[in-house]
């Protein structure tokens, strides 16, 4: 779950001093403790391996696509690397747009940075719609 953000965010946010008990929380506990629980709220058990298994299995060969394509790679994310989304789009044959953007939130920018990928989508839609 910490993977989802930035070191650097959590550097801001947690406290990285050891516990003073042993088997004491660190700060960043609480955290996951609250995603986890968030989590819970919206899903169940039997969807959440339904996801994971569609997401192990799911396979596709972009050099097949035919649709245009708009990509967007946030260089924090480390459950996406920006690298794999560069590759992805030197293989793709109807490349629209790609974006490359920095952001503090990692994996989770896209649903941070609301308003910057609304943008990009908005536009996506539009220039196909022209």
């Amino acid at each position: 779950m910490t993977t989802y953000r930035t070191a650097e965010e959590f550097d801001d946010r947690f406290d990285t001093t050891p516990p003073t008990a042993v088997c004491g929380a660190y700060p960043v506990c609480d955290y996951l403790t609250a995603r986890g629980q968030a989590y819970r709220t919206h899903t169940t058990p039997a969807r959440w391996l339904s996801m994971s298994d569609s997401l192990d299995r799911h396979s596709v060969t972009p050099e097949v696509i035919t649709t245009p394509v708009t990509l967007i790679g946030f260089t924090s994310d480390r459950l996406v690397p920006i690298d794999d989304i560069r590759e992805l789009a030197a293989r793709l044959p109807t490349l629209w747009r790609f974006v490359e953007a920095p952001s503090l939130y990692g994996h989770d920018a896209f649903l941070k940075e609301d308003a910057f990928v609304g943008d990009i989508l908005r536009a996506a839609l539009k220039d196909i719609k022209a």
